[in-house]
């Protein structure tokens, strides 16, 4: 029934919120605080075998663990894997994958398999012939809690693209659809947008759209700022310029912690558990939440969670562009949380929560991820080349 405007349904039981044909698709994503991700439901192969993978808006290929991946060996991974063996409707595309996760890349974030097609199912909706990579996940990624990436990015951070044993490397006609892509190919999707309502961060589901917007999620208007892109005009990637941040303190009074002209390059990254931001801006972040540092990461009092402070993130053109207040209990996560870490306590014994900000490792690469996200409404729009934004309207 593809196609058919007769077709207009709801489903949650299946897996899909709601479908029309000029409306486009809408899928619930759950939220697993404590591995600090946001999973879609889907189905690969034949037989069909279920899988709840990451949604990430940062990287494009559709990934899932081989049976023997190093991170779970020897036992069976936790989430499953695929093993292409296993599914009449495989087919071996013979061309190698291969790429590095996180924000400083390393030998030990670094997935390594091949490309097939396969058929896949999201929420009751069929895409027959669905390119798949399936690869090594390392330890460093099972601990991360990556078992699985549905990528939402451009083509062009495809490892097909940027892998030099690629036998398409940096060629743009080698790029193959991504689900977004392939949802509005298959007639699913109307437009090749989407839009992410991940929900406040004690909800458990939020939901993502292909093909079109929800005005019931959303305070006010949306307003767009266009994509950053690369020197040959192409889009790499959903960046976009951080212009502005402000501090308020929830009674009226707060600062700018920018000056005017600000302009800093920002990927939104709906897989990155945190805002990975400029030096300056994480201290001032910790210098009113009294951070303090345990290794790599934050830690806050827990009291910081009810505090009725916010950071206000203000992008592209100031008179026009989004403007977004983030509160402090959006940014910092319940004790004992996330769940490969556990619970934290200061010297003497009081409990302390993970601050979801970072200083940004990579000077060259800052993110935007869940600990922002999760307070806006966003469209990310592939044929305007532009993101669109408001204020997120929770349950």
């Amino acid at each position: 029934m593809r196609g058919s405007t007769l077709f207009c349904m709801s489903a949650v039981a299946k897996g899909v919120s709601s479908y029309c044909p000029e409306r486009g698709v809408s899928f619930p994503v759950s939220n697993d605080l404590p591995h600090q991700r946001y999973l879609l439901n889907v189905t690969v192969g034949t037989p069909p075998q279920p899988f709840s993978l990451i949604i990430d808006t940062a990287s494009a290929d559709f990934l899932l663990p081989l049976p023997n991946s190093t991170g779970c060996a020897p036992e069976a991974c936790p989430p499953g894997s695929y093993d292409p063996a296993d599914s009449q409707s495989s087919r071996a595309l013979g061309t190698p994958y291969n790429a590095i996760f996180g924000v400083v890349p390393s030998p030990e974030t670094t997935a390594e398999g091949a490309y097939f097609s396969d058929s896949v199912e999201v929420g009751g909706l069929s895409i027959p012939n669905m390119t798949v990579a399936t690869a090594n996940f390392p330890p460093a990624l099972f601990d991360a809690g990556i078992w699985g990436i549905i990528g939402l990015g451009s083509p062009f951070q495809e490892s097909l693209y940027n892998y030099p044993k690629s036998p398409v490397f940096g060629k743009a006609s080698g790029l193959v659809p991504t689900l977004w892509e392939q949802l509005y190919l298959e007639g699913y999707s109307p437009r090749r947008l989407f839009s992410v309502w991940l929900n406040q961060q004690s909800a458990a589901a939020g939901t993502i759209e292909f093909g079109g917007i929800d005005d019931t999620k959303y305070y006010g208007d949306l307003k767009s700022v266009p994509l950053n892109l690369n020197p040959q005009g192409n889009w790499t990637s959903w960046n976009i310029s951080l212009t502005s941040v402000a501090y308020s303190d929830g009674e009226g009074r707060g600062e700018s912690w920018t000056e005017e002209g600000c302009n800093a390059s920002v990927i939104l990254d709906t897989a990155a558990p945190n805002m990975y931001l400029p030096s300056f801006l994480y201290e001032s972040v910790a210098k009113i939440t009294g951070a303090q540092p345990r290794g790599e990461f934050s830690y806050v009092p827990c009291t910081v969670r009810n505090s009725s402070e916010t950071l206000r993130l203000g992008f592209g053109e100031e008179s026009s562009g989004p403007q977004i207040s983030v509160p402090f209990g959006e940014i910092v996560y319940p004790f004992g949380l996330p769940a490969n870490i556990g619970e934290v306590r200061d010297d003497v014994g009081a409990e302390l929560c993970y601050l979801g900000v970072n200083a940004s490792a990579n000077s060259e690469i800052l993110l935007l991820g869940a600990s922002f996200i999760r307070s806006a409404y966003v469209v990310f729009d592939v044929e305007g080349l532009q993101v669109q934004m408001a204020q997120a309207k929770y349950d």
